[in-house]
């Protein structure tokens, strides 16, 4: 035993503290601890091997219920993890001015800033990919960890299919990518795989806004809008001034819609 329950809300088991710190497979469970919310144990995972010792703050709300359990029974890098974790429950993670950050993706955008047509100094946009397509989805959760990975390690599956986008795309499935360690609910897992549906099925507008600076303090998973599509606010995917650009009284402001 590498390590017992503990306010984060994790237990860590092993062979040993130094065979886990070399790379043997660890096992991390979180199951009917008081505390585990998913950026609480984020947040362990990343005190444990990621020399990070801070918390990990929560930007936005989760939907009620959303609580982690499950399991790491696979040998990967910590960031991995913490970015694995994040896709299950919907969310992203990033570091930002030495800070971890949750960012919980919501049901619909809520616009706390809007950027009006003089402040834009250059405006393009662009459609998702086609290849980002995801119409069908078969959700496995609640893993039996005495299997090996695959379709029948998994309890439970939710699935869910957008009927207008297979009838204009085709059917498109990425199975591998919903394949959830640490989702065993199956109300959880309803709401996730409605949510990247809902998000997946369709084609997004990527607007690419170069503002003057007065925009500067804008980030990854800001909610804005935009005066060329007034009143549909989008989330901010990328904000920066680019290497080599001559124009550096500029941001550059990718927003999704």
């Amino acid at each position: 035993m590498i390590g017992v329950a503990n306010t984060l809300g994790v237990v860590l088991t092993g062979n040993s503290v130094a065979n886990t710190l070399v790379g043997d497979a660890i096992l991390v469970d979180v199951n009917g601890l008081a505390n585990n919310a998913p950026q609480d144990a984020i947040a362990w995972l990343l005190s444990r091997y990621g020399g990070y010792t801070g918390a990990v703050s929560k930007v936005g709300n989760f939907p009620a219920g959303y609580t982690i359990n499950g399991a790491i029974t696979e040998t990967n890098t910590v960031l991995y993890w913490v970015n694995r974790i994040a896709f299950e429950f919907r969310s992203f993670f990033k570091f930002q001015s030495g800070a971890a950050k949750l960012i919980v993706r919501p049901d619909a955008f809520i616009s706390a800033k809007t950027i009006t047509k003089a402040q834009i100094d250059n405006f393009e946009r662009v459609r998702s990919a086609y290849e980002d397509i995801i119409n069908t989805i078969n959700l496995r959760y609640d893993r039996d960890f005495s299997q090996a990975k695959g379709v029948g390690a998994y309890r439970g599956t939710k699935t869910v299919q957008d009927a207008a986008s297979i009838a204009k795309y085709g059917e498109r499935e990425k199975a591998d990518i919903f394949f959830c360690n640490f989702i065993t609910d199956p109300v959880l897992a309803a709401s996730v795989v409605g949510f990247y549906l809902t998000w997946y099925a369709g084609r997004h507008w990527t607007y690419s806004l170069d503002c003057f600076l007065d925009q500067v303090e804008l980030e990854f998973g800001d909610q804005i809008q935009t005066e060329y599509r007034a009143g549909l606010a989008g989330m901010v995917r990328e904000s920066g001034i680019s290497p080599g650009n001559n124009d550096m009284d500029r941001v550059n402001i990718k927003l999704e819609i």
